[in-house]
């Protein structure tokens, strides 16, 4: 039996730890017979059940320990875990391993290295795919064939290329968002909502400059302005509109824009973020990609220009302003202005 049990064990957590049975052992061989051993695997999730349920250092660093000493299978872990319901103690335990001097001389079956970010749950080439059922075909034990479960896992992207799909973007979200600080700063600007998407712009605008790695990081201050600016910090912000390629949304995404971040033959060459239409009106959904696609026009931006944008031309290509400035045509002075006074506002702000 898995785990450390006591007479103040729940059921919810003794069910938790020992319904999953083990179907691989490595074997040693002894004078006295065969003695059966936990796979290394099997090792780490056996230390991180006490650590899990009863917050046991030592069996987080013992884990760790193994992981380390131990080629282990961290998707087959991770999703175990997801299924414990123990998303933030696993990025613990990674984070934990990262740290550790034995993290290096680990050869890592799932290669962690090869994620584009530490909050990614999967690797580059693979997409996130949520619980669904799964035809087991008939066997001998079940002539009819079963129907399981297929837990939250990671499958493979016919191209190869990274792929932020809307799951992915919701997971890590609940895993990391909450734990972050700093900007942008948390007044309202007059909005009834106006500080309610603070921990979304964090987060986002954290994530993407990080992945991107820009000279000159985005600020979230830009990005809470620029949604003022666009939807007033209303969600449902278009919903009504009949045009086919209206923008909608927290942050005012067109369904020419939705179709780009996702289209890998495309003008977006990396870093793909796949939401549909209707995502648009999830304020989750439409910071990440809305963020993402900000970076792609700065590039737009940065080659009508000649030179490299800077974040302020960027936010007049996306709001469809620049073009005409450098045609020389009449622009609508508000267009920006009320951006401007937004953004100024908040770069004001004292926390």
């Amino acid at each position: 039996m898995k785990g450390r049990i006591n007479k103040n064990t729940s059921l919810s957590e003794l069910g938790a730890i020992v319904c999953e049975a083990l179907r691989e052992f490595r074997e040693l061989k002894l004078s006295q017979g065969t003695l059966k051993l936990l796979t290394p695997t099997d090792c780490v999730k056996d230390r991180l059940a006490a650590f899990f349920h009863w917050n046991d250092r030592q069996g987080l660093n013992q884990a760790v320990a193994v992981a380390g000493a131990q080629p282990v299978n961290v998707g087959e872990i991770e999703a175990w875990s997801m299924r414990e319901r123990m998303s933030q103690k696993f990025q613990d335990f990674l984070d934990t391993w990262k740290r550790s001097s034995l993290a290096k001389k680990t050869k890592n079956t799932e290669k962690e290295e090869t994620k584009v970010h530490p909050w990614r749950f999967c690797p580059v080439g693979e997409h996130a795919v949520r619980t669904h059922p799964l035809h087991v075909p008939p066997s001998k034990e079940h002539p009819d064939g079963i129907v399981v479960p297929r837990h939250f896992h990671c499958a493979k992207n016919p191209s190869g290329k990274d792929e932020l799909s809307a799951l992915e973007i919701q997971a890590i979200t609940k895993a990391h968002f909450s734990r972050l600080k700093g900007p942008p700063c948390p007044i309202p600007l007059g909005f009834k909502n106006g500080d309610q998407f603070d921990d979304l712009i964090r987060g986002w605008v954290r994530y993407w400059n990080e992945v991107l790695d820009p000279e000159d990081p985005l600020d979230p201050n830009l990005v809470k302005a620029l949604i003022a600016s666009e939807s007033a910090f209303n969600p449902n912000s278009g919903k009504s509109r009949k045009a086919r390629n209206a923008a909608r949304g927290l942050i005012q995404l067109d369904s020419q824009a939705v179709k780009a971040l996702g289209d890998e033959k495309g003008e977006i060459k990396e870093h793909y973020v796949t939401v549909s239409g209707n995502d648009r009106y999830d304020p989750n959904l439409s910071v990440c990609a809305g963020v993402r696609w900000l970076f792609q026009k700065r590039i737009l931006a940065s080659h009508r220009l000649g030179h490299q944008a800077s974040w302020n031309e960027t936010v007049e290509e996306y709001k469809g302003t620049l073009k005409a400035r450098l045609a020389g045509k009449k622009v609508n002075p508000n267009v920006m202005g009320v951006f401007r006074d937004f953004f100024e506002r908040l770069q004001k702000c004292k926390k």
